[in-house]
């Protein structure tokens, strides 16, 4: 058996490093430690020398290099010889990720808040983010216990109504940027609740809403401004009337999350037909002929290819979604339609309310 002892002298460690994680077959191998004080975790501080002399200056590479010698490796002893390396590996093990991971914040020096994460495997790779280690592991968004994360997802599902426990998540301070479950950031938080599928762009609920309101006053026996004016459209969708009178005249209303998404909901003429058509009878409308002119109405839309707009651009990309786009071409598929329960009498207290508005005018 070999001495450690003796072979870290005489090799600054090197080698003995390399027998504790558990590269230790093919031959003597070398795993190169940066030092005690030294902070970075990355691979580019660590190197891997095979037993042939090679250097492996990505240290996930060397590993894979032992492996296929016969190696079981875990680098959590080399992990530990890291400036806050032990805490490192045991937040990982508090998060869910298991033993051998190491897992460091980022935090801002003016007021030691979180703003970022790392994360190493047993076997070397690097993680920028929890949206990196799940689209490139088999880690779930559902495995990870991390408060921090858990919080930022809990935003974007309470502040901006993306589709929970899907990866979405919203930075904590007041900059409102959003990362996909591909991990894109989009700095606008508008802009990620459009690429959700949660809500649809300002020029294309003015025409749903455009549309509705026509046929509604186009099936009513009294066809004047005041059947389903803009007042009666905004108690529908549960916004001020300003909102929908903005946006009516051409202008951008919609300048806030709950706006946006309540109005898409509200408006979406296939998954809330029955709320709609209610409202139109409450207003005294004819339901055959309002059903034709809302039928009309759709395919005029279809025809006009309302629903073909882009997809809003994330401001950086990540290398996940970049490598997903080359692999399925420059038109990958739309994302899938987010869930959006219909809004009936029976589960919408603001029915009830514009039902009531609409007797006493």
């Amino acid at each position: 058996m070999q001495d450690v002892g003796a072979i870290a002298r005489r090799d600054d460690g090197r080698v003995a490093m390399a027998i504790i994680c558990g590269f230790t077959e093919g031959g003597v191998w070398q795993l190169y430690c940066q030092g005690p004080n030294y902070a970075n975790f990355r691979t580019s501080s660590a190197a891997v020398i095979a037993p042939d002399g090679t250097w492996f200056g990505n240290l996930s590479l060397g590993v894979a290099l032992a492996e296929s010698h016969g190696c079981s490796i875990n680098l959590a002893p080399y992990y530990e010889t890291f400036d806050e390396g032990p805490s490192a590996l045991r937040t990982a093990i508090d998060i869910g990720l298991g033993p051998g991971w190491a897992v460091k914040y980022q935090r801002q020096r003016r007021n030691d808040e979180i703003v970022g994460v790392c994360i190493w495997s047993p076997r070397g790779e690097w993680y920028e983010s929890y949206h990196d280690l799940v689209n490139n592991s088999e880690f779930e968004f559902s495995d990870i216990t991390c408060p921090w994360f858990i919080q930022r997802c809990r935003k974007a599902e309470v502040d901006y109504f993306l589709p929970p426990g899907s990866g979405w998540a919203a930075s904590l301070g007041i900059v409102k940027n959003v990362y996909s479950p591909e991990g894109d950031l989009y700095r606008s938080h508008l802009q990620a609740m459009i690429a959700a599928r949660v809500a649809r762009p300002t020029g294309v609920l003015v025409r749903e809403i455009e549309d509705y309101q026509t046929a509604v006053r186009g099936a009513h026996p009294r066809s004047t401004q005041r059947v389903m004016s803009a007042t009666k459209l905004a108690l529908l969708a549960g916004v001020s009337s300003s909102v929908i009178k903005r946006c009516l005249r051409g202008r951008n209303g919609l300048t806030t999350p709950q706006a946006l998404y309540s109005i898409s909901r509200c408006f979406d003429a296939e998954r809330n037909a029955v709320a709609l058509q209610q409202a139109a009878e409450v207003d005294g409308v004819d339901t055959a002929m309002y059903q034709r002119l809302m039928s009309d109405a759709r395919t005029r839309r279809m025809d006009d290819r309302v629903y073909e707009y882009a997809r809003p651009v994330p401001f950086v990309r990540s290398a996940y979604s970049r490598q997903l786009q080359e692999d399925l071409g420059a038109n990958p598929p739309p994302p899938p339609e987010a869930p959006a329960e219909a809004i009936g009498i029976d589960d919408a207290p603001l029915f009830l309310l514009f039902q009531t508005m609409l007797l006493l005018m």
